[in-house]
């Protein structure tokens, strides 16, 4: 996730009709904390990534502050982990300027999703439960 996370930084800060030099480090917005860490660890020194939900917050009566909704308008490159967890933030995804890239991680090739689901039941049942 990591490798996906720094190629796109990566693609986000240069155009492709154009490679400059040097440049410029993308604004980056993440929807939680587990995203943000990845993003921040990928930017280094270069710059920080807005962070949407904050840790400990209530993802299913969040609603976007204006100051947030002004971070996603100049936002290069949104990261999040895509409707199945974060539905609200599409919506205002849709409104991003067309120069802007948005970037569902649970749909993007490499990643893998991993169902906790069965195995829990599992575990529940060989241990009796």
């Amino acid at each position: 996730m990591r490798y996906i996370i720094s190629f796109l930084l990566t693609s986000a800060a240069l155009p492709v009709a154009s490679l400059p030099a040097m440049a410029e480090v993308p604004r980056v917005v993440t929807d939680v904390p587990a995203i943000h860490s990845l993003a921040a660890q990928v930017m280094g020194d270069l710059g920080a990534p807005a962070l949407l939900l904050d840790r400990g917050a209530d993802p299913h009566a969040f609603q976007l502050r204006p100051s947030q909704a002004r971070e996603l308008e100049a936002a290069d490159l949104v990261l999040w982990i895509g409707p199945e967890m974060t539905p609200w933030l599409t919506r205002p995804l849709e409104s991003l300027g067309s120069e802007a890239r948005a970037v569902a991680l649970l749909g993007t090739e490499g990643t893998h999703r991993q169902d906790f689901g069965a195995g829990a039941e599992a575990a529940k049942d060989d241990h009796g439960h």
